[in-house]
């Protein structure tokens, strides 16, 4: 993976759709709204691991709901 996406929803319009270097994504972990501490530390593992593709999709009903993608 060379870089991390974050998309934000809320109301069920998304409201945040970034794509990070992996560097800079590392940090901005814990600065995403609705993204929790142990939510981030899955993260971080499937980083560590290399892992790609989707790794983290949180649904908070109403529309609103988090999803972190390694690219």
């Amino acid at each position: 993976a060379t870089a991390l996406r974050v998309e934000v929803r809320d109301g069920g319009r998304q409201v945040v759709n970034l794509r990070l270097p992996l560097t800079v994504g590392r940090f901005a972990l814990d600065r995403v709204p609705g993204l929790t501490g142990e939510a981030a530390d899955r993260v971080r593992d499937a980083l560590r691991v290399g892992m790609k593709g989707p790794v983290l999709e949180v649904d908070e009903g109403d529309g609103d709901g988090v999803r972190i993608v390694l690219e």
